[in-house]
């Protein structure tokens, strides 16, 4: 009884609101920071823009300009003509002066600014996330079976593998930019806050993306190891590996590829196991393992500080090798994604199953679009879905 009650004491003990309170804080200082960070680069982009279009209405101007000189050094210089030449002469050069006049009161800069408008939804505090509260799917993108169901979001934009390219769409699901992709098959994905970046990758390589896809990189002198997902915190990249007793690395993003920790199994899993999918969310990592003798399959969640386990919840025993996955929700929550029994679960930050639903086409992953959409990678598709509270 004394360590029951000691645990509890323990427990109440690393409850701290003022932290919670600070760390809420943050996370909205941060969307103000961004948010001013994206405005000043789109002022930028539109002031570089308009001084381009200055430059040409500048030498449209002094083209009409001296085109009028010429016609009124005509006018003052006509010689040798009849009086009906003469006549004919400074009528159509008038008409050719007032035409040009007319046409310089033409150029004009025309700005019209739209104001900001700023989804409310898209900031939610004290509300909870519900699986059935889900719209009906708002939008699908097709892909063909040559394309991973790899993907990453962030507060704008979905990048998405669609064979044979890498694809970036907006929230409306419009195509914003594409390039080829020629090198190995897409493992993961996902978005660092930090960096502003995109990490991809495959078995063997690590590359990295601007938000618009632009230029493509990869990280040089990585480790040996074959890669399968990948995670990021505010001050790390997380990489598991592909095998049976699966392993994490954790390098620091500011000093890539700098290592900072590697865990191996009996820490990971064990020696039989497997890891799907890592996630990252309020300094814990959750693991999606299966058994490769048992076939059972699980989600844990440790502690990213002492690795310790926090919590484990049961997906059951399944010898189909679809993916499983999951996504963090906020208080601690999760969703799990079952691409062996087409269901995806919200699970609590206790461990426990709060609802479920069915899919008809496998689902592979999930991932939050800001905080008013949720988009799946299911079998042949990628869905958005609306989120209402």
């Amino acid at each position: 009884m004394t360590s029951t009650v000691n645990s509890y004491i323990s427990q109440m003990n690393e409850l701290n609101i003022e932290q919670i309170h600070r760390d809420a804080e943050n996370k909205l200082a941060y969307w103000r920071n961004d948010s001013h960070r994206r405005i000043n680069e789109f002022y930028q982009e539109k002031l570089e823009e308009l001084q381009n279009y200055i430059t040409e209405v500048k030498a449209l101007y002094e083209t009409k300009m001296r085109t009028i000189g010429n016609y009124l050094n005509q006018l003052a210089n006509q010689q040798d003509m009849s009086e009906e030449d003469s006549r004919l002469f400074i009528h159509s050069t008038n008409q050719a002066i007032q035409q040009t006049l007319e046409e310089l009161k033409q150029i004009c800069v025309q700005i019209n600014p739209h104001p900001i408008i700023i989804d409310e939804s898209e900031i939610c505090i004290g509300k909870n996330f519900s699986l059935k509260k889900l719209a009906r799917c708002s939008s699908q993108i097709p892909y063909t079976e040559s394309s991973s169901a790899a993907i990453a979001t962030n507060n704008e934009f979905i990048l998405l593998h669609q064979h044979p390219n890498l694809c970036l769409f907006n929230r409306s699901a419009q195509l914003i930019r594409q390039c080829l992709w020629t090198d190995e098959w897409i493992r993961d994905m996902c978005w660092s806050t930090t960096l502003q970046l995109f990490f991809i990758i495959t078995s063997s390589k690590v590359f990295f993306a601007d938000e618009q896809i632009m230029s493509i990189g990869t990280v040089d002198n990585f480790c040996r190891q074959t890669w399968f997902s990948c995670t990021c915190s505010d001050r790390s990249l997380y990489l598991s590996t592909y095998e049976w007793g699966s392993s994490i690395f954790e390098f620091n993003l500011q000093q890539l590829p700098a290592l900072d920790h590697q865990w191996k199994p009996p820490m990971t899993c064990k020696p039989s196991e497997g890891i799907n999918d890592i996630q990252y969310s309020n300094e814990t990592l959750a693991l999606m393992v299966k058994d490769g003798q048992a076939h059972e399959r699980y989600l844990v969640v440790k502690s990213i500080r002492t690795f310790d386990t926090i919590w484990s919840f049961s997906l059951g025993s399944s010898t189909n090798i679809r993916l499983m996955t999951c996504c963090p929700l906020k208080n601690n929550e999760w969703l799990v994604v079952d691409g062996a029994q087409l269901q995806i679960y919200h699970i609590t930050g206790r461990g426990k199953n709060v609802e479920k639903i069915h899919f008809e086409s496998a689902p592979y992953r999930a991932s939050f679009l800001g905080s008013s959409m949720l988009v799946v990678a299911s079998e042949l598709s990628l869905n958005s879905y609306s989120i209402w509270f």
